[in-house]
């Protein structure tokens, strides 16, 4: 399978990250749970198509960073005298989220791609191919 090359697809995967995050804002998933489903696939699909484990690490951090702070800006409604308190609480919270996008990277890797290099080479050998 032909894959992109790491710099153009963790950029990708944060503009990927800005849509979804202003789409769950304005969409009828707003202010549902059902937003937090529809992230997890797009990670998962940006995660499934990353050129190795590195990149897919830096894209669903990206993701996970952007996609909340998108959201957060995208629904604030406050006065500007508030704004301190939303990058606060922004700082904070996209910092989980890319931690959380970064996890959910590694997991994807060790349960779905195990036997595969950082390049993407297959390192398992046999029948189990």
């Amino acid at each position: 399978m032909m894959r992109m090359p790491r710099r153009p697809y963790i950029l990708s995967a944060g503009l990927v990250g800005i849509i979804a995050g202003y789409l769950t804002m304005h969409l009828p998933l707003a202010h549902s749970w059902t937003s937090a489903i529809f992230w997890i696939a797009v990670g998962l699909a940006i995660i499934y198509f990353s050129p190795d484990r590195g990149a897919a690490i830096s894209a669903g951090a990206l993701f996970g960073f952007l996609n909340i702070v998108s959201w957060l800006f995208a629904g604030f409604q406050g006065v500007p005298a508030q704004l301190p308190g939303l990058l606060v609480i922004m700082v904070i919270v996209s910092i989980l989220c890319a931690t959380a996008g970064a996890l959910g990277a590694v997991l994807f890797y060790w349960i779905f791609r195990r036997g595969t290099l950082a390049g993407g080479e297959d390192t398992r050998v046999g029948d189990n191919l």
